[in-house]
């Protein structure tokens, strides 16, 4: 199922993360400025996720120190950053 959220910059997507009613796991796409950003990356210990949008080759990375399975997002930070064009071959990025 795709979901697609959009968000005016980091600040509003960091903030919609941490609201204690977000704790239904990732967003498969969201749109960030008007650039749709891929779910690409996530980690089984709950700690991080990654977004990545190919056109712009930017990545979006959620932090959170604490398991978000268990806590949520309450405590998350989001950054953006060039990725260098480093992507995986595996998936289909929305453009």
């Amino acid at each position: 199922m795709q979901t697609f959220y959009s968000f005016a910059d980091i600040t509003e997507f960091q903030n919609f993360l941490r609201t204690a009613s977000w704790k239904d796991g990732e967003l498969d796409y969201i749109t960030l400025r008007g650039s749709v950003y891929t779910m690409d990356e996530y980690d089984h210990d709950g700690l991080y996720l990654t977004y990545y949008n190919k056109k712009n080759d930017t990545q979006i990375r959620v932090d959170t120190p604490n398991n978000r399975y268990k806590n949520g997002f309450k405590d998350a930070t989001v950054e953006a950053f060039l990725n260098y064009g480093t992507y995986r071959n595996d998936i289909v990025y929305a453009e």
